[in-house]
């Protein structure tokens, strides 16, 4: 089980990124392998507000979100006040800024591995769940299915 911050999705989308052909390497594992996936519905803004940003492309931003939308074995977690508290209190423990706090608590509350290129998340968050990085998951598991 995975969750995937929008940082490999934005990559994984725009080529100029400097991660793009690792972040794109693993979003084609995860179609491929269709690992159960539990991410936070804060995503789906987050990755159509940072196309956008980037671009100035809204068939490419919407384009990005039917991609989400039709990722097999996906479970969006809504933000509810439970799951704010719960992800304000990892912001706190961890000092985490808030949007790393939901994908962080959204991983530990689904017992999932966090994908990130975030190195202070994934180093923060590696006290209380797995966390790594898209290269690092595709070393651990490019000969294993999920």
């Amino acid at each position: 089980m995975l969750t995937i911050d929008t940082n490999v999705w934005v990559a994984g989308t725009l080529e100029e990124e400097p991660s793009h052909d690792v972040s794109r390497r693993f979003l084609k594992w995860v179609q491929e392998r269709e690992p159960i996936l539990h991410l936070p519905t804060l995503l789906v803004a987050e990755l159509a507000g940072a196309i956008i940003r980037r671009t100035g492309d809204p068939l490419l931003a919407g384009k990005s979100r039917t991609m989400l939308e039709r990722m097999p074995r996906s479970h969006f977690h809504e933000l509810s006040f439970d799951a704010a508290t719960q992800s304000a209190s990892l912001a706190v423990q961890l000092r985490l800024r808030g949007p790393d706090a939901v994908y962080a608590a959204t991983a530990f509350a689904t017992n999932s591995v966090l994908i990130t290129m975030d190195k202070e998340l994934m180093q923060r968050a590696s006290t209380v769940i797995s966390a790594m990085s898209p290269a690092e998951w595709l070393d651990a598991n490019s000969n294993q299915s999920e």
